[in-house]
């Protein structure tokens, strides 16, 4: 893997890498309940990312830039609750 992409990079490059994009993310989704307004196949895709670094026991660097946007931990909560409860 270090041929290519993030893998050239230091794991500190690629977590700063991860927590800007979260912050991005966050930015899309603003005070919004759905990432684009309405609920579309985005909300499935950024939902699974997020629940695919949030749900599991393990301390990481990009977890907890996660948990830095209590608006993106809030959707998680809301899309786990409407559709997977």
């Amino acid at each position: 893997l270090h041929g290519q992409g993030l893998g050239r990079h230091p794991a500190s490059v690629i977590a700063a890498k991860a927590a800007e994009d979260l912050a991005a993310v966050a930015a899309v989704l603003g005070e919004r309940e759905y990432m684009l307004g309405d609920l579309s196949s985005v909300d499935a895709t950024a939902y699974a990312f997020l629940t695919a670094n949030n749900s599991h026991p393990f301390p990481s660097a990009l977890r907890e830039a996660l948990h830095g946007h209590p608006g993106l931990v809030a959707y998680q909560a809301r899309m786990r609750a409407q559709f997977w409860a």
